[in-house]
C-alpha cells in the first residue's frame, strides 16, 4: 500500500479572518501536507443554495494522523476538495480514508 501513496496533498484548515468591513470572513491556511492515494468514488449531485450541482467523489488514502478532520480541505494540483468524512477503515490505526467531493469556491 505505502507505494501507492503518489499524490502529494496539503490539508487547509479554515481560519477567521477579519476583512475590510470590519466582519469576518473564513481563509484557508495550509496545513499538513502528505502522500495519499486518490482513488476516483464516481460522481453525484449535491444541493448548494436551493441548486442540484454535479459532484465528483474521491477517496483519499493517508497514513494514519490524529490532526485531520472533516472540516478542513484538501488541495491537489488544481483540485480543491470538501471533506465529508474521516475514518480508520480497519481500526489498527495504519491508514485513513478521507472521503471528498470537488469545492465549488475556493
Amino acid at each position: 500500500m505505502i507505494g501507492q501513496l503518489r499524490h502529494r496533498v496539503t490539508f487547509k484548515s479554515p481560519v477567521s479572518a477579519l476583512d475590510e468591513g470590519g466582519g469576518q470572513s473564513i481563509v484557508w491556511q495550509d496545513g499538513p501536507t502528505v502522500w495519499a492515494r486518490i482513488t476516483a468514488q464516481g460522481g453525484g449531485e449535491i444541493v448548494r443554495a436551493a441548486e442540484i450541482v454535479p459532484a465528483a467523489g474521491y477517496r483519499l488514502t493517508i497514513r494514519y494522523r490524529t490532526d485531520i478532520t472533516a472540516a478542513m480541505r484538501a488541495g491537489f494540483g488544481a483540485k480543491l476538495l470538501e471533506i465529508d468524512a474521516v475514518y480508520d477503515p480497519q481500526g489498527d490505526q495504519s491508514f485513513l480514508y478521507v472521503d471528498c467531493h470537488e469545492a465549488s469556491t475556493p
